[in-house]
């Protein structure tokens, strides 16, 4: 027989313990002390995760360099365990950052930038590159209060950080002034019956210019003082009804790759093969697949890397073009086209 002493409760004495039995109002008390500590400990347990939450319900622009295991690390410390294929995450990584801006892909998608940059894209030479008068606007300064980056820190995960999203507002900025270039205005030289009447004070004598210069540096008690931007533009990175600039189009949403086929990962689409003139689709009748064969059939040729599809065919991309390769001669058990052709035959 089982007996239940929910009234009772045990309470720790110096060298005994202490039985009580507590009326129904204390044992309401209890049970709400119990739930508000419960609470509590999920709050202190949940810690920067609730930062996460907030940065994906804003939807802002998400901004990193060479950022693909940065979200992989985000993702899986405090979100969920990461999923088992690559399409579930992206389709998961869409829905809580639907604006990522991968810097050292932007470098190399935009024409304009890829003049500069060239393949040099680390973190250090876009910072080195965004220092020079072509990238003067925005202007970027340290709040007084912390001055900590004002001298070069490289490698602190906060001075990185400030790096990457510096070098972003500045190649954004030079983008658009590229592609659209401010229109030049000539104005028109005003009339002398035009010339604006001068200002009088209430006793009739005149204002002069420098009581009129000086009035402008004074503001009153209550109101923001004038911020001055020194002639810096402004770019907004979200035009109407929340879209993405259309300078961005070709960067939005893709990571950078390094050491694979493909030289960006897209959170939205299938990725393609850029360097099409040097990469094959092959196919491979046996499977698991023969990698030593594979190896011996391709290397001759130079360099390249595998990616592999699925358990009967892959990508190989060479690093230069191989002159002297020929898709007849491949060995009969296997079978490859140009990548070219690969997506032809996709689309049909």
């Amino acid at each position: 027989m089982k007996y239940s002493y929910r009234e009772l409760t045990a309470i720790g004495m110096q060298g005994f313990i202490r039985i009580t039995k507590l009326t129904e109002k204390q044992q309401k008390e209890r049970k709400k002390e119990k739930f508000e500590k419960f609470e509590n400990d999920c709050r202190q347990a949940v810690g920067f995760r609730k930062v996460i939450d907030m940065i994906s319900e804003s939807k802002k622009m998400i901004v990193g360099h060479n950022m693909l295991l940065d979200i992989c690390h985000v993702i899986g410390q405090f979100v969920q365990p990461l999923p088992d294929t690559l399409a579930e995450f992206k389709v998961l990584t869409h829905r809580l950052f639907p604006n990522l801006i991968d810097t050292k892909y932007m470098c190399a998608a935009e024409p304009e930038l890829f003049k500069i940059f060239g393949t040099a894209t680390a973190l250090e030479q876009l910072r080195f590159e965004t220092s020079k008068e072509a990238f003067a606007n925005p202007r970027i300064d340290m709040h007084p209060q912390f001055p900590r980056y004002l001298t070069e820190k490289a490698h602190e995960a906060g001075y990185d950080a400030f790096m990457t999203g510096a070098a972003f507002l500045r190649l954004t900025s030079y983008l658009d002034k590229i592609r659209n270039p401010p229109e030049f205005i000539v104005e028109e030289e005003k009339e002398p019956e035009q010339i604006e009447a001068r200002k009088l004070h209430s006793d009739g004598w005149e204002v002069t210019d420098e009581e009129e210069e000086d009035k402008g540096n004074w503001h009153e008690d209550g109101e923001d003082e004038e911020i001055y931007n020194y002639g810096s533009t402004q770019v907004d990175l979200f035009v109407d009804n929340n879209a993405v600039n259309p300078i961005l189009k070709n960067s939005i949403n893709k990571a950078a790759l390094v050491r694979s086929a493909f030289d960006y990962l897209d959170f939205i689409n299938n990725e393609t093969i850029t360097n099409q003139r040097s990469a094959f689709y092959v196919t491979y009748k046996q499977t698991p697949l023969n990698t030593e064969k594979l190896e011996a059939l391709f290397s001759k040729h130079g360099k390249y890397v595998i990616e592999e599809c699925d358990d009967t065919s892959c990508f190989i991309v060479f690093e230069k073009i191989p002159v002297d390769f020929n898709v007849e001669e491949i060995d009969g058990d296997f079978t490859a086209v140009p990548i070219s052709r690969y997506y032809e035959i996709m689309k049909l």
